[in-house]
């Protein structure tokens, strides 16, 4: 199997959409709905076929049955995108993803306007999939006012999303610039964390959400990973991802390397 024959189904929800659902949209004609249904489609999965060619050393050895991602036209999603690890089965080799109809929307313009802003998002959505059995099982109850069960969200979502969102950073894509700016951002977060009244239940919830919307997960994740990639006492410790944590990764954010944006597998620091 290869990127261009993975089984993917992609479908508009609701299934049986009206013009005033997607009248809105990028390239929308009243006259030519089946047209224009067909080409969203077509779109989606072109960008979706090129991350997996991306990212293809990462998930050949993955088990492909199904693929289906979700094109939200009534709001039911919120972000942008997003993988369903809790809808998908690495057992049956079936996987789901989900865009949000804001996403949907600037992803067409996007597209329209020749823009290639939002070329790599996918990835980060792919590479969630890679992580599946870890997200799957390393998980926290949600609404739970336990203070515990929020830290670990909290915590996990460190590491989570900074795998994910690794590969975009090594494009250079990040705000920061260095693991020092990175830890002391982390430890900001900490103390403030501390510093909230934790016994009072009633506030539990609200400042749940505020953590978790003035996150840095995207940019201090990956340099949390690339840091234990880089110490000796690691399991998973190379001098390649040390090189990296310390130096590479510097000049890519800078914008003094260029990277094509293909994993190869002689580049691969974390496979597993």
């Amino acid at each position: 199997m290869t990127a261009d024959n993975l089984p993917i189904d992609i479908y508009f929800r609701p299934r049986n959409y009206t013009w005033d659902e997607m009248c809105d949209l990028p390239g929308a004609n009243k006259d030519c709905m089946i047209d224009w249904d067909y080409e969203v489609r077509t779109i989606v999965e072109g960008r979706f076929r090129d991350a997996c060619r991306n990212l293809w050393p990462l998930i050949e050895g993955l088990n492909f049955r199904s693929i289906t991602i979700v094109l939200d036209l009534i709001g039911m999603e919120h972000g942008d995108i997003g993988y369903y690890p809790y809808d998908s089965s690495e057992e049956k080799g079936s996987y789901v993803f989900y865009a949000s109809y804001d996403f949907l929307e600037a992803y067409l313009r996007s597209h329209f306007e020749e823009s290639y802003e939002l070329r790599y998002i996918w990835e980060h959505e792919l590479i969630h999939l890679c992580d599946h059995r870890n997200i799957t099982e390393f998980k926290y109850y949600n609404l739970s006012t336990d203070v515990r069960e929020f830290l670990i969200h909290y915590l996990l979502s460190f590491r989570n999303e900074g795998l994910a969102d690794l590969y975009f950073t090594m494009l250079g894509h990040n705000d920061i610039m260095g693991s020092e700016t990175a830890r002391q951002k982390f430890l900001a977060g900490i103390r403030k964390f501390e510093a909230v009244r934790w016994e009072d239940e009633t506030i539990i919830k609200q400042k749940e959400y505020e953590f978790m919307s003035e996150n840095g997960f995207y940019d201090l994740g990956p340099w949390m990973v690339l840091h234990v990639l880089s110490c000796p006492g690691y399991k998973g410790y190379t001098s390649q991802a040390a090189s990296v944590a310390e130096h590479k990764l510097i000049e890519l954010c800078k914008g003094k390397l260029q990277y094509d944006g293909v994993i190869r597998k002689d580049n691969i620091l974390v496979y597993s």
